[in-house]
């Protein structure tokens, strides 16, 4: 399961017209538990996360919630609801103490009619990111848990995560073994037996609140029969 990516459609902009929008924006600071968009209100702006992690929750059957996504550094958000003039449909939360730029509704849609190559690269973004949803979900769909949880690390591992000693990874973005389960949709004691055998092959780690990968070649192995 994919939850961060590294799409910043901002950064492919030519000069002219990233300039003028990164002048445009604002930095808004939260610290981690803050609600950066609350489902239900108008969206009044568009946001590009620049330092720390956030998630976006969406409510799942049994009433509990579930990571959506997760935001890093570069990722934009409240695109389509600002487009389209309309509420926002998940909470933003933020995951870590983090830096949010942000630009008004009004300056950003003057902007996108100024300059075509904005819709043009945010249609290219909204393509690819159904796209990729709906022909991984038809794989994952099929596939062993234990390959889901290796796609998921190897997920966080390409975007989110920092060099340790030798060749070990430490995660960077906050995640639990609640959250884990509730975007595989299965119960915590069965994540709690397979990150077991993560940890026995020593794929993994866990060090108090973080991550480790012990062994990103092997846990790459695991993900590879689905990614």
């Amino acid at each position: 399961m994919r939850i961060v990516s590294d799409q910043n459609w901002i950064a492919a902009l030519p000069d002219h017209a990233r300039h003028e929008l990164l002048q445009a924006m604002k930095i808004m600071n939260f610290e981690r538990g803050d609600v950066i968009t609350q489902p239900g209100e108008r969206a009044r702006r568009i946001h590009q996360l620049r330092t720390g992690y956030a998630k976006v929750y969406v409510d799942t059957p049994d009433g509990s919630q579930a990571i959506l996504v997760l935001y890093r550094p570069g990722n934009c958000f409240s695109e389509t609801a600002v487009i389209s003039d309309r509420c926002n449909n998940h909470v933003t939360v933020a995951a870590t103490s983090c830096a949010v730029a942000a630009i008004d509704r009004d300056t950003f849609m003057r902007l996108y009619e100024k300059h075509p190559e904005i819709p043009d690269l945010l249609c290219r973004k909204f393509s690819n990111v159904i796209t990729s949803m709906l022909s991984f979900r038809v794989t994952v769909a099929a596939s062993p848990i234990r390959n889901q949880i290796g796609v998921l690390f190897n997920n966080l591992l390409t975007y989110c995560s920092e060099g340790t000693e030798g060749s070990a990874r430490r995660i960077t973005a906050p995640i639990t073994i609640k959250e884990i389960s509730a975007i595989l949709g299965v119960s915590r004691q069965t994540i709690h037996k397979e990150i077991q055998y993560f940890r026995d092959s020593g794929i993994l780690e866990r060090d108090n609140d973080e991550w480790l990968i012990l062994s990103p070649q092997s846990l790459q192995a695991v993900a590879v029969a689905i990614d």
